[in-house]
């Protein structure tokens, strides 16, 4: 499976054209935002809506903004294993494509192929190390759960 990570803008434009088949995106939006406008939508899509927040930022902000939950990261883990089979190209998209969607893509990455340090490394991304966390946990204790 082909990992890509996108912005708002950026997959506006990919969504221009046709994806191919087997391409899944993980859309990810602020809370107060609009999801992309996709002229064409991939075969699999999960949208999920919270912020770019840490833990520690959001009791300085007087809860008015949703952190990443556990429940949302289950949801990209449920995604993710049900369709692993039938994706070939899987797109991780957030506002900037820098830390929201890179966390889930690292988190991803690291799971399937141990290797999510590369993104990391790549100095274009900033992953949400909360989005990582939650999302490679869901991920190891699915399978845990299904072994």
């Amino acid at each position: 499976m082909k990992i890509e990570i996108h912005s708002f803008h950026s997959i506006e434009k990919f969504a221009k054209n046709e994806f191919e088949a087997g391409t899944a995106l993980i859309s990810i939006g602020d809370t107060d935002a609009q999801p992309p406008q996709l002229k064409h939508r991939p075969e699999f899509i999960l949208r999920l809506v919270f912020d770019d927040i840490s833990p520690g930022q959001i009791k300085a902000m007087h809860n008015t903004h949703a952190i990443f939950s556990d429940k949302q990261a289950e949801r990209v883990a449920d995604f993710v294993l049900k369709n692993k089979s039938k994706i070939n190209t899987l797109i991780c998209q957030c506002e900037f494509g820098q830390s929201r969607s890179a966390g889930c893509a690292a988190a991803i990455t690291e799971y399937l192929y141990n290797d999510g340090i590369k993104i990391f490394a790549d100095d274009l991304y900033s992953p949400n190390k909360l989005v990582y966390k939650k999302v490679l946990k869901a991920l190891e204790n699915k399978e845990r759960a299904n072994a």
